[in-house]
């Protein structure tokens, strides 16, 4: 595949895929809460990506500029062009990092 076609490739999110923005720490409370020996929460904003890859809800926390980039790809748009709208948002999006973290969640109806 050239990369010009890698561009253009649309990545579904799987339908119960779902996309969690907070000021709040989210992930590390559910964590601190459920996980014994867990780090108390600090206090800062993170997004969360909640799968269920075998019915039971997972969450996932998400690197800076993830959602931006997964929301734009449940709106249907290309790859490239969901990177370009997460690096407009965070100049520190990584997606090497994102593209590991929603595979890892399995959060894609297919590639």
């Amino acid at each position: 595949m050239t990369p010009e076609a890698l561009t253009e490739l649309r990545l579904p999110l799987a339908p119960a895929s779902v996309i969690l923005r907070s000021a709040w720490p989210l992930y590390d409370i559910w964590r601190f809460n459920m996980q014994p020996d867990a780090p108390k929460p600090a206090a800062i904003p993170q997004d969360v990506l909640v799968t269920r890859p075998e019915f039971d809800p997972a969450p996932h926390p998400l690197p800076a500029g993830a959602a931006d980039w997964l929301a734009a790809l449940a709106e249907g748009h290309t790859l490239g062009a969901a990177v370009d709208r997460a690096t407009a948002c965070h100049a520190d999006f990584d997606l090497g990092r994102s593209l590991t973290a929603a595979l890892n969640a399995r959060a894609f109806t297919a590639l």
